[in-house]
């Protein structure tokens, strides 16, 4: 009976025998690689023969078959191999794990960890996390049960535990690696969180500030718990002693059973032994720190009745945030309502993400280091906020379809119940957000609503103490940046080059909020004040320029908004003010959180993506020099002598940045030049800087014939082209005098602070000239990486897994743009520059044991490490001077070439591991392979005699018949299990069902 092809697909155990299948069966094992794919980045393939060219034949998953050219795949003409042992690469926690370290391996590394082990986290460095956002909450991720277990093996016992199994991956980690730091060294720390808008930077530094924050009250807990479990296990040593009582005397039985349960439970005794030495001092701590709470709490309920004040709400929805968050210290509760406060004020809806910085921060916790490291407090720094989103008409709102919206706080104001706006101001009552023009339409985020996020910030601002006057003022001061929006210009019936406004009605609802006369408000707006030697003249604006300075006035005002409620924040929290037990003498090591904007490459790039793009720039360069000194400690523990890495840096793009004749001068000289404009700055930019030189980080300027103001750079992550339409209005960052002289004049406490705000340098065209913006932004970036160099510094790099913010959907291009963007790639080749793969003694001694040749004075190391099996006693040294004579004899058999090897040695032997030189360890795998293959031939051989007789012997098939034409019977396929078997058991290799190997 005959079986049809798809029969014989899914039943045949082995494929028939015939005269191809003879000669491939010396033919090498299939060989795993990567190709490029345009759309994927990266897949996964097989491949099947090279030719006598630069081509190579691969088969893909799919079952394709591609001709590959190796001339595009670099200077060594190689497609990166997939991880040994695998068909589809090895997953692992670590990727310096990773024998083949390559950005094929990486992406699917992290591709496999997400999908099928659902895990977000991977390590890439001792200092460096990758966090994926999963666009979900994962149940048990951040319990408490978690928060406790790497505070106690990575902090309270990390001396003590000797665990085998390394913890995994996590947030938890560098959090409680940086409070070791703090705890143990006394030094200050810094974790860097970076990554693309929607990447879940916000909630990284959320949760790590969190566990940072209630490390005090997880030991207190932790100690208790302790305790208990330490009495527990006294009352099952009392049983024990009731049976040996009869035997043994009371006082010998006691002396016995003392010294038993100290050496039992040494860890438990010493934390007991500390919670009561320090007993008496950690009583007056808490008594001390509870009556401050007290009188806090009775301030903050003790507001004046004839003051305006938001009752508090009474219930505050955490919008499913990890229960962590809720603390009862206040000074802890204060830090932590820091956080959705400045959300709500510096936070907007983008077409990436619901809940996007627009800011950049960089926060401190205080901990005492005389007092066990107690928080003490927290400082707050913000810069680079994104003004423009208030006034809500810049392009890319527009181009956003209702995808984008401005901050948050003015749209959780019409969500607020009415008789709370109704408290605000009283023009607000019937109101919704589309009767102001910078507010427009209001798109519900996916993650929350406007209404609960209302009372997380009404009750944050309860907890920092701000209520009565101060909150009604920051309230009006957002209503009258709405209000200004709502003015509207024409043309001076009696002066065509002036305007005037014409809503009259608005304008003095605006009169009303901000306390200054309408007449005043519209002569600011209107007019501007030009002073030339000792004349001053009042020169009408158009209405095009007099709504450009109403959206600067507005912009400003919220920017001032913005800094003093940080300003207010910052007094709440910091120690200086708030934490008890300071003294003159009090010391302080801070843990620090730094939350930079993410790469930015748009259709559109203009300033703003500038400023963003050169903050990344230097953390690129703050990255890369603490990755080279962070390997160079590797290699000096390990025994290896370095003298140079080479390495790709910025400082290029730097250097055409903020060198002499860079783009920031080059704007600051346009800025202040009376007719400076976009072009002339452009013009500038390619007459001062070549384009010409290898690497140049300026674009041609044949790109940009077509428009006057574009420009690109080569930034690290790619290439960018700016428009540099508005760059020097930006920059100058200046209002007329006027109008600073009339807010100076308004009775609302945070316009009249605008003035101050402004260096008065000097006067010019009745604008005050002071600190440009890119220059200001440049210092404080200055000052802020000399103050990071400074700190040990960890890197948590944010990825999104694709632009759609679907939970469990990895795009792999979307992925591989990010790794690029963020430089990891670049960083993990600089940390592998010279030893780019890395194995132990003991992986070494299990994969290539067979290699030794069968010499009279290898049989002694050949019989040792037989079939991959390890001594229990294997002592590290001997297993260190076995590997290196392995591995000499391995490579000495071989022929190396000097482009691989460059007349130096193949590897060198560390303290704990082997260092293999780029090429050398694929050239260990093709020979483990070949000698695989030829012990599977001689396998195969001794097989295919013994049934060939077993056949003739019985007389089933002619003996003048050719023998390999006929086909195997399925009853006899089984026997075919066997060598493969071997092969498997003792080379570690599995042979495919579908491989041709018989």
């Amino acid at each position: 009976m005959k079986m049809n092809e798809e029969e014989m697909s899914d039943n045949e155990i082995l494929p028939s025998l015939s005269s191809s299948t003879a000669s491939s069966s010396t033919s090498e094992a299939k060989t795993f690689v990567y190709i490029r794919d345009e759309a994927k980045g990266w897949v996964p393939a097989t491949l099947q023969n090279r030719d006598e060219g630069d081509t190579v034949i691969v088969e893909c998953d799919d079952g394709k078959m591609k001709t590959i050219k190796l001339k595009d795949y670099g200077p060594t003409r190689q497609l990166p191999l997939q991880c040994i042992n695998s068909t589809h690469g090895k997953i692992e926690s670590d990727l310096r794990d990773l024998p083949y370290l390559h950005e094929a391996n990486v992406l699917y590394n992290l591709k496999e960890r997400f999908e099928k082990k659902n895990a977000i986290y991977t390590r890439a460095h001792d200092r460096v996390l990758i966090a994926i956002n999963p666009f979900r909450w994962i149940d048990g991720i951040y319990a408490e049960k978690e928060r406790i277990l790497y505070a106690d093996q990575l902090v309270w016992r990390a001396n003590k535990i000797s665990s085998t199994k390394p913890l995994p991956p996590h947030l938890y980690e560098v959090s409680s690696l940086a409070m070791k730091g703090v705890q143990e060294e006394k030094y200050d720390q810094t974790i860097i969180v970076s990554g693309e808008s929607g990447s879940g930077k916000t909630v990284a530094s959320k949760i790590i500030m969190s566990h940072l924050a209630t490390f005090h009250s997880l030991k207190k807990a932790y100690v208790a718990q302790l305790k208990v479990e330490m009495k527990e296990e006294l009352k099952k040593e009392k049983q024990k002693k009731k049976l040996t009582a009869l035997k043994t005397p009371h006082y010998i039985g006691s002396a016995l059973f003392f010294v038993k349960t100290t050496i039992e439970n040494s860890c438990f005794v010493a934390l007991f032994m500390w919670s009561f030495v320090r007993r008496a001092p950690a009583i007056d701590r808490e008594k001390q720190q509870k009556e401050e709470n007290t009188k806090l709490q009775d301030e903050l309920k003790s507001f004046e009745s004839e003051s305006f004040d938001i009752d508090a709400p009474d219930e505050v929805k955490d919008d499913d945030e990890p229960e962590e968050m809720k603390q009862s210290n206040l000074i802890v509760q204060r830090v932590l309502d820091s956080n959705p406060l400045l959300e709500a004020f510096g936070n907007a809806k983008t077409q990436w993400n619901d809940n996007s910085s627009r800011f950049s921060r960089h926060s401190k916790l205080q901990f005492d280091i005389n007092h066990g490291c107690n928080i003490a407090g927290s400082i707050c720094e913000t810069f680079l906020l994104e003004k423009s989103r208030v006034i809500g008409n810049s392009k890319k709102l527009k181009s956003a379809s209702g995808s984008e919206r401005t901050f948050h706080i003015f749209h959780q104001l019409f969500e607020a119940p009415e008789t709370d706006r109704t408290k605000i101001w009283k023009g607000l009552a019937g109101k919704d957000s589309s009767s102001f023009k910078y507010i427009g339409s209001n798109p519900c985020t996916d993650s929350y609503t406007d209404q609960d996020a209302w009372k997380n910030t009404i009750a944050a601002l309860h907890t920092l103490g701000i209520h009565g006057k101060a909150s009604q003022s920051m309230l009006r001061a957002l209503v009258i940046v709405m209000q200004l929006g709502n003015l509207t210009f024409e043309a001076d019936p009696a002066d065509p080059e002036g305007s005037v406004i014409a809503s009259l009605h608005e304008l003095d609802a605006l009169s009303e909020l901000i306390g200054i006369p309408s007449a005043d408000i519209s002569r600011c707006l209107t007019f501007k004040t030009v002073t030339a030697v000792n004349d001053t003249y009042s020169v009408p604006l158009n209405t095009a320029l007099a709504a450009s300075t109403c959206d600067a006035f507005a912009k400003q005002i919220y920017s001032v908004l913005f800094d003093w409620l940080v300003e207010r924040t910052n007094d709440a929290t910091c120690a200086a003010r708030n934490y008890t037990l300071a003294t003159e003498s009090t010391k302080y090591c801070n843990v620090a959180a730094l939350d930079l904007f993410g790469f930015e490459c748009h259709d559109e790039n203009n300033f703003e993506q500038l400023l963003i793009n050169h903050s990344n720039e230097r953390l690129q360069q703050s990255f890369t020099e603490n990755i080279i000194n962070s390997v160079m400690k590797e290699y000096e523990s390990e025994g290896i002598k370095m003298e140079h890495i080479d390495r790709e840096d910025n400082e290029m793009v730097l250097k055409t940045l903020e060198g002499k004749m860079g783009l920031v001068p080059l704007l600051n000289e346009e800025c202040i030049r009376p007719r400076g404009n976009d072009a002339g700055f452009v013009n500038k930019i390619y007459a001062n800087h070549s384009t010409v030189r290898l690497n140049a980080p300026l674009v041609f300027k044949k790109k940009y014939n077509l428009v006057a103001t574009q420009f690109g750079i080569r930034h690290f992550a790619g290439v960018v082209d700016y428009d540099a339409t508005g760059f020097v209005e930006k920059n100058r960052d200046t209002l007329s005098s006027d109008v600073i002289e009339v807010a100076g004049s308004s009775t609302n406490g945070i316009v009249c602070r605008l003035p101050l705000s402004y260096q008065r340098k000097s006067k010019r065209k009745g604008c005050l000239v002071g600190v440009s913006l890119w220059t200001k932004f440049g210092n404080q970036m200055k000052e802020l990486f000399q103050t990071i160099s400074k700190t040990r510094v960890t890197y948590v790099r944010c990825i999104v897994p694709n632009k759609c913010k679907e939970p469990e959907d990895f795009d792999l291009a979307c992925v591989l743009n990010q790794l690029r963007s963020v430089g990891l790639l670049s960083a993990l080749k600089i940390s592998h520059a010279s030893f780019p793969n890395k194995q132990t003694f003991c992986t070494v001694l299990q994969r290539f044991w067979f290699t030794v040749p069968p010499a009279f004075d290898a049989r002694k190391l050949r019989q040792k490490y037989r079939f991959g099996r390890i001594p229990d006693r294997a002592d590290e040294k001997e297993m260190r001077k076995d590997c290196d004579t392995l591995l000499a004899l391995l490579f000495n058999s071989l022929e190396i070439s000097e482009e691989n090897c460059s007349d130096q040695a193949p590897y060198i032997m560390g303290k704990t591991r082997v260092y293999f030189r780029t090429g050398m360890l694929e050239d260990a795998e093709k020979e483990r392979t070949k000698m695989i293959n030829s012990h599977a031939a001689m396998m195969q051989g001794c097989v295919r005699g013994w049934l060939m007789r077993k056949r003739l012997e019985e007389g089933r098939i002619d003996e003048r018949k050719q023998p390999s034409t006929f086909a195997f019977n399925n009853r006899l396929a089984p026997l075919f299990v066997v060598p493969m078997t071997i092969c498997r058991f003792i080379f570690g290799v599995r042979i495919p069902k579908s491989t041709n190997v018989l």
